[in-house]
């Protein structure tokens, strides 16, 4: 036992030495975010000229309910404005899970040490396609059972932690086997496995995180508008560190 946390305890201080690599992650990381949120702000800007005609448009039916305008014409403008308004939604929808992919395709064949194919690439998003909606049905059951039980609420974030533990599993074998359901099966199996074998780097996770949540706490008593920003660079550290770490002792294991 004393070993074993004598290793693990030094695999976590060197995982703290950031090397090119972790720079890399964060890279990519910021390849979603930037992406998802320029996209977001052009789609939004649209949106507020859209609600200007929009503005304009009721103003002009008004005026045709009081005169002989014909307002088949404008009818017709508004049907284009709804058809664009839902072209956004679907464009913004695309960009935000292509860049979502690209990102995590170039993360984890760089952990892993293998190369982009647009066959791993469409896969990939199989794969993160059928883990997100997995999520989202547990994210739903577990909110109407907090809805019950409020007590629950309690429990939504080591529910996030287990998404996350397997997820990442999934990923870690996708990328040495190309096969998704066989990931998914095999990540629920090995990650339970494993689960002993890993559950110091889950720990040492939780508690740099929780250590990180207080800080930012701290800071944001001092000043709001300082601790907002350093919470989405710790936000973005923590993330690249703690992937980078777990993967690292998960890939030895799978």
């Amino acid at each position: 036992m004393k070993k074993y946390f004598k290793a693990n305890l030094n695999e976590l201080i060197q995982s703290f030495k950031l090397g090119k690599d972790f720079f890399y992650y964060i890279f990519s990381d910021m390849l979603f975010w930037l992406a998802s949120l320029l996209s977001g702000a052009c789609i939004l800007l649209y949106f507020n000229k859209l609600s200007v005609q929009s503005n304009i448009y009721n103003t002009f039916v008004t005026m045709a309910g009081q005169s002989n305008v014909d307002v088949s014409i404008l009818d017709s403008e508004a049907r284009s404005f709804l058809v664009i308004f839902i072209f956004l939604i679907i464009l913004l929808a695309l960009i935000v899970l292509a860049s979502f992919n690209l990102s995590r395709s170039l993360i984890y064949t760089r952990l892993m040490k293998s190369n982009i194919t647009w066959n791993y690439f469409f896969r990939f998003a199989g794969l993160n396609f059928m883990l997100g909606v997995f999520s989202y049905l547990v994210l739903i059951f577990f909110r109407q059972i907090k809805l019950a039980l409020p007590v629950v609420d309690y429990l939504f974030l080591p529910t996030l932690f287990i998404i996350a533990y397997f997820s990442v599993l999934s990923a870690i074998i996708f990328t040495k086997s190309k096969k998704i359901f066989s990931s998914i099966a095999q990540a629920i199996t090995k990650g339970i496995e494993h689960l002993p074998n890993l559950f110091f780097s889950g720990i040492a996770i939780i508690i740099v995180f929780l250590a990180i949540r207080q800080l930012n706490t701290l800071i944001f008593l001092l000043n709001p508008v300082i601790a907002t920003v350093i919470s989405i660079i710790f936000f973005i550290l923590f993330v690249s560190w703690a992937r980078l770490y777990f993967v690292k002792q998960a890939s030895k294991l799978l």
